[in-house]
């Protein structure tokens, strides 16, 4: 795949087409197999887009893309991370919904451990200051 190709792939991406009535047409299945979600309703697959569904539908070609962040094990099968994204687009003169799905599992996780490596940083550096004001006399440094 040349990198002018718009349809490059990515492992943690996967594209799923969905139709005007926000239901499954085809996906690129990298990140999961849609073989026995084909006769499911989207939303029975993903509670989340039921929520959505409406804005979905509403969606317009000149509209700009719907991005959704860290959406936390959006399905049972689908434990982890994720963004989403929807985009309207169009192919061969009809309008489809263009469902991308980010696996930024790993990303998310390292960003928790940050996060709390740093409170925690910032703790120890609260007290250390509280100690530090309690000492009157240069002698109590040492």
């Amino acid at each position: 795949m040349g990198s002018n190709n718009i349809h490059t792939h990515h492992l943690f991406r996967q594209i799923i087409i969905l139709d005007e009535e926000v239901e499954f047409v085809g996906s690129d299945d990298i990140l999961f197999s849609t073989e026995k979600l084909k006769e499911i309703s989207v939303a029975k697959w993903f509670p989340f887009i039921e929520s959505i569904h409406e804005t979905l539908k509403k969606m317009k070609l000149s509209n700009e893309e719907i991005l959704f962040s860290r959406i936390e094990s959006p399905a049972d099968f689908l434990p982890g991370s994720y963004d989403f994204s929807f985009l309207k687009i169009e192919q061969n003169g009809r309008e489809y919904i263009q469902w991308s799905i980010y696996d930024y599992t790993v990303v998310y996780t390292y960003l928790t451990k940050y996060q709390q490596l740093k409170n925690e940083k910032d703790i120890y550096r609260q007290k250390l200051e509280y100690r530090d004001r309690q000492i009157k006399d240069i002698k109590d440094f040492l």
